[in-house]
């Protein structure tokens, strides 16, 4: 049963063919009384489009041939403008319990573009139960170099920024032994059939350094912490290249030098230069045992204590408690 029916137009058509045509001053256009649910049907696998009066399509529906999947397309400019009532409205949502899946066709990108004054923001209305975002690549293991689950390219100009920045909090609870990190690199589980591959937790490559108008440290560990670098591993190693040298600075003067020798390293300690400067070695008060040179392992050691004849040194062994023992043994001249 139709109530209006318009058949098919055959025949020799003009330019431009309108079946039913509203004109203008009415509040609608089309206006549906049914209380339950009005619907608009097309056949199947076919299409409806709205376009503008040049004919350009403004949003196509496309049914693929059943209910529950359908190809929406539209303008190419401003595809969809959401004006809700307050920025706390839903505009896009699915039903209750299904997943909202946005996947590009073939090669083209997923990009979400702000401006001056706009961000993209990722917020809980409710206690996390799970991750909050999740990057991930499982079954589908990168096989080209240079490519990253995550690519920050960010530059700023006369003012303090950071490409990443992390701001946390953390409140402890009955339950002992709980930790919190403000970024946590884990469980990473290599693999290698052959030859030698490098693996690292963190790795901050080279900086190109001006000079002296740019101050820059590789990692920076700020104040409050009871332990500012902590190895949890029970045989630490810390490696130089071959040939490098650990230098412990006050941020302007060198105050101990430890440089690879080859197979052995050489320690030199600087700016011992006031009178409150001072090389302290065991000096605390327990009984103690101080090897210098070729004790436990025999060497032909050469050690020299205040041979430059530049100053007058004053060099004092031993003290005058009672029980103090000084011996000199050589098997030569002394």
């Amino acid at each position: 049963v139709h109530g209006i029916d318009i058949g098919a137009l055959t025949g020799t058509a003009a330019t431009n063919e309108t079946a039913i045509q509203i004109g203008s001053g009415w509040d609608a256009e089309l206006s549906f009384l049914d209380t339950a649910q009005a619907d608009v049907r097309i056949l199947n696998s076919s299409s409806i489009a709205f376009q503008d009066a040049s004919g350009n399509e403004m949003l196509s529906l496309e049914d693929v041939g059943n209910t529950v999947n359908h190809v929406i397309t539209i303008d190419s400019d401003t595809g969809l403008s959401f004006d809700s009532s307050a920025d706390s409205d839903t505009d896009i949502t699915t039903v209750a319990g299904e997943d909202l899946r946005v996947e590009p066709g073939g090669a083209g990108d997923l990009s979400l573009i702000v401006d001056a004054d706009s961000a993209i923001d990722v917020s809980a209305d409710a206690a996390p139960e799970i991750d909050m975002i999740s990057i991930t690549n499982t079954g589908q293991a990168a096989t080209t170099e240079g490519v990253n689950a995550v690519f920050i390219d960010f530059s700023a100009t006369g003012t303090s920024t950071a490409a990443l920045f992390v701001r946390s909090s953390f409140v402890g609870g009955a339950t002992d032994g709980l930790s919190y990190a403000g970024i946590s690199v884990y469980d990473i589980n290599p693999t290698n059939a052959a030859g030698t591959d490098s693996v690292y937790g963190i790795d901050v490559t080279s900086i190109t350094d001006p000079g002296s108008n740019i101050s820059s440290a590789g990692i920076r560990i700020n104040t409050g912490y009871d332990t500012n670098l902590l190895f949890a591993d029970t045989s630490t190693v810390i490696d130089v290249v071959s040939g490098g040298s650990i230098t412990f600075r006050d941020t302007v003067n060198s105050l101990m030098v430890l440089t690879d020798n080859g197979s052995d390293g050489v320690l030199t300690i600087d700016h011992l230069s006031t009178a409150a400067a001072a090389v302290n070695l065991y000096d605390v008060a327990v009984n103690k045992t101080v090897d210098i040179a070729g004790v436990t392992n025999d060497a032909a050691d050469t050690v020299n204590i205040a041979t430059n004849a530049t100053s007058g040194d004053t060099i004092a062994i031993g003290n005058t408690a009672g029980g103090t023992n000084v011996t000199l043994t050589a098997g030569g001249t002394i």
